[in-house]
């Protein structure tokens, strides 16, 4: 049995595939947000978000993790700060964001005390990338 495709899954729920957005011109994305999304579904709603040209980080570390079986192991990517996503602010414009937000199963941002999404600096993004950098690196040996 083959698995489902996108288009499949849009057939299925009898709903259009949100149109690929315009491109962005590149600042360098000095402003983000974060996005919530679903525990354990985040490279999914990336790979989402991705297709429908609206740029997103997603902070991956590579785990190794034992399978069924003397001696086998296999290789997991998982978040780095589960249930979150960075989106550059230039992105909040895309035409039909919401929907693009609800087929990618985006629930929403994180917050600030006034009620709007947290706008989050350039070097906040680089203490994750920098975190994301160390748990990637191989185990020192003691």
């Amino acid at each position: 049995m083959l698995a489902k495709t996108m288009d499949d899954v849009w057939n299925s729920a009898q709903q259009p595939a949100p149109a690929p957005v315009l491109t962005v011109e590149y600042s360098g994305y000095p402003l983000w947000h974060a996005l919530l999304v679903e525990p354990n579904r985040e490279r999914k709603s990336a790979e989402w978000l991705m297709k429908v040209n609206v740029h997103v980080y997603l902070p991956l570390w590579e785990k190794m993790i034992r399978c069924r079986g003397v001696g086998q192991h296999r290789h997991l990517q998982c978040a780095v700060i589960p249930g979150l996503m960075f989106m550059p602010v230039e992105m909040m414009e895309v035409p039909r964001r919401d929907e693009i937000f609800e087929w990618a199963h985006v629930r929403g941002f994180v917050r600030s005390t006034g009620g709007h999404p947290a706008i989050i600096q350039k070097w906040e993004i680089e203490i994750v990338r920098e975190y994301e950098a160390r748990l990637n690196l191989p185990p020192t040996e003691v």
